[in-house]
C-alpha cells in the first residue's frame, strides 16, 4: 500500500508540473499613435501623427483598458516611450485632454476624446499592436454674443444657463451666468463669451437687466423655460445672441452641426467654422 501511494503523489506531481509547462502566461505589447487632435477646418491634406515627443503631448492622457473594462494602464502621452507590455487579453485604448468634469469646470473647456474603433486581441498571432487613434470634440459650446445695441442701455444684464441634474446621463445640475462686460473689446460690434458644456446636456437660459436709456428704467427679462430648451450633443455650437430691439430684449439663437469628416479640406462649409 505504501508503494501504491508513493506511486500516486509521484503522478500527481508530474501532471502539476507538465501543467505548468504546457500554459504558461504569455504576453503581448500595445503601443499607441496619436491621430491629429485638430477639431478646426482641416486645411492640411495628410493627416498628422502625434508622437509622445510632440509638443503638446502631455496635455493628452492615454489608458489601456481589458476586456472587463479594468483599467491596465494609465500614462502621459509624453511618457509613453515604450511599448506596455500586457498578458494575451482583449484590450481596448482610451487618449483625452480632460475628462467630463474638468471640462465643466467654470466656463469649462473644450473635451477631445478618442478610442480605439476595434478591440486589440493579444494572442500568439498578434504579438504587437501599434493603433492610431483619432480625437474628436467630445463636448459642445455654447457661445453667448452681446449685440452692440445693448452697449451703453442696460445695466446689470446677465444671461443664466441652467442645466438640471439628468442623472441618466451622469450629468450634475449646472449654473452659468454670463454678464454683459463693461466695455466691449476695441473695434468689435460685440462681444462674446463662450461656455462648454458635456455633451447630452439640456439647456434652458434666462436673461435679465435693467434698461436704462432715455429716462427708461425697466426691468427685463428672457426666458426660453416655456419653449423647446436647447439640446447638445457632440460637436453642437450654439451662438445666443443678446439684441435690443425698443427697449426690450430678443434672442437669437443659432444652432451648428459641425462634421469633422470634409469631403474638400481646402473649403469651409457656409463660411463658419464653429471652433473658432
Amino acid at each position: 500500500m505504501k508503494f501504491l501511494y508513493a506511486i500516486a503523489v509521484a503522478s500527481m506531481a508530474v501532471a502539476c508540473n507538465s501543467a505548468i509547462i504546457d500554459s504558461p502566461q504569455r504576453y503581448g505589447t500595445i503601443s499607441v499613435s496619436l491621430g491629429s487632435p485638430d477639431v478646426g477646418v482641416v486645411t492640411k491634406a495628410d493627416p498628422v501623427t502625434l508622437t509622445p515627443e510632440s509638443e503638446g503631448a502631455s496635455d493628452y492622457t492615454v489608458r489601456i483598458f481589458n476586456g472587463a473594462d479594468e483599467k491596465m494602464h494609465e500614462v502621459t502621452y509624453d511618457n509613453f516611450t515604450e511599448p506596455k507590455v500586457l498578458p494575451f487579453d482583449t484590450y481596448y485604448v482610451t487618449v483625452e485632454n480632460c475628462n467630463e468634469s474638468d471640462a465643466e469646470d467654470g466656463l469649462g473647456v473644450m473635451r477631445l476624446y478618442g478610442r480605439t474603433e476595434d478591440d486589440i486581441i493579444l494572442d500568439a498571432s498578434c504579438l504587437s499592436a501599434s493603433p492610431v487613434i483619432n480625437c474628436t470634440v467630445a463636448n459642445a459650446k455654447v457661445s453667448v454674443v452681446f449685440d452692440e445695441s445693448v452697449k451703453g442701455k442696460f445695466s446689470s444684464l446677465t444671461v443664466t444657463l441652467t442645466r438640471a441634474e439628468d442623472q441618466e446621463n451622469n450629468l450634475p445640475s449646472r449654473i452659468v451666468e454670463i454678464s454683459q462686460p463693461a466695455s466691449f473689446p476695441e473695434n468689435s460690434a460685440e462681444s462674446v463669451t463662450e461656455a462648454w458644456f458635456n455633451a447630452s446636456s439640456v439647456l434652458t437660459y434666462t436673461i435679465e437687466g435693467k434698461f436704462e436709456a432715455g429716462g427708461v428704467n425697466n426691468e427685463i427679462s428672457l426666458s426660453n423655460e416655456e419653449d423647446k430648451p436647447i439640446v447638445l450633443g457632440a460637436r453642437n455650437h450654439v451662438k445666443l445672441v443678446v439684441r435690443a430691439s425698443y427697449g426690450e430684449i430678443v434672442s437669437d439663437v443659432q444652432k451648428i452641426d459641425f462634421d469633422t469628416e470634409i469631403a474638400d479640406p481646402t473649403v469651409i462649409p457656409g463660411g463658419f467654422n464653429p471652433y473658432e
